[in-house]
């Protein structure tokens, strides 16, 4: 699809983490060379909100300005909610690309479909812009160079030649130093799940409460999905779609007889 842009392209960022995370900064960072940033994101963190979106209380806006010209708007909401009001309500314009993150943990295979950056995203395509999330693939290492480097290139390429209708990248970059990164791959959403366990603790009133504990189990073997090639040393690129129909299933059920009775 050609896009179809303003000059400067307007870039919409959100992200999960929360208007003050280290990696919303390293974005807006990438993403102030290549047009008119406007920010929107939660103002704590969304961390696993998923495509959720406020519809019970209402949405305070507060205005943020930190270091290095970044100025924005905090939301108390989640991703979700920060760029439908972004789009229909403070900024009233459809962006030219809308981008979420930098996510400080993977969101590759599961954790894309629990992930409130790749949901900022997604809504972005919803609403009629091309979006791309960016994670970095772990939580201690918190060197944003790379990442920043990665999110320009990338961003400045979907800005040049767009994205198919309802589509977004979901882009998992390694915790390596730029020298050590073995080059940048497309890449399948693989399949993973998660060993839960529920820690019961108290609080000062005896009174129990849960905390949920766990880790991620990679169940791939084919070194083309995305959690494998980000272990290799590459970035992945994972192209996801809006639509989530499962065709298959679309011509197994046009076999199936529903006798509703007379």
């Amino acid at each position: 699809m050609s896009p179809k842009r303003t000059n400067p392209p307007r870039i919409l960022i959100t992200n999960d983490d929360g208007i003050h995370a280290p990696g919303i900064m390293a974005l807006y960072r990438a993403m102030r060379p290549l047009g008119e940033v406007h920010i929107v994101a939660p103002v704590v963190e969304k961390s696993g909100a998923a495509h959720a979106i406020t519809m019970t209380d209402p949405l305070k806006v507060t205005r943020v300005d930190r270091e290095d010209g970044f100025s924005g708007f905090a939301i108390t909401g989640t991703p979700s909610d920060c760029v439908k009001l972004a789009i229909g309500g403070l900024l009233k314009f459809t962006p030219d690309l809308v981008v979420s993150g930098i996510n400080q943990g993977d969101n590759s295979a599961t954790n894309a479909i629990y992930s409130g950056t790749v949901a900022g995203a997604r809504e972005g395509a919803l609403m009629g812009a091309p979006a791309i999330a960016f994670s970095l693939a772990s939580f201690r290492y918190r060197d944003f160079t790379l990442s920043q480097k990665i999110a320009t290139l990338v961003a400045e390429r979907v800005l040049r030649e767009g994205l198919p209708e309802d589509a977004l990248l979901n882009v998992n970059i390694p915790p390596v130093e730029p020298a050590d990164l073995q080059g940048i791959k497309m890449a399948s959403m693989g399949k993973s799940r998660y060993e839960d366990f529920f820690e019961e603790r108290f609080n000062p009133q005896k009174q129990p409460y849960f905390w949920l504990q766990g880790r991620k189990i990679t169940l791939d073997e084919d070194p083309r999905t995305d959690d494998l090639v980000v272990n290799s040393g590459y970035v992945a690129i994972t192209p996801l779609q809006v639509d989530q129909t499962h065709y298959g299933m679309m011509d197994r059920f046009g076999d199936w007889d529903w006798p509703l009775g007379e």
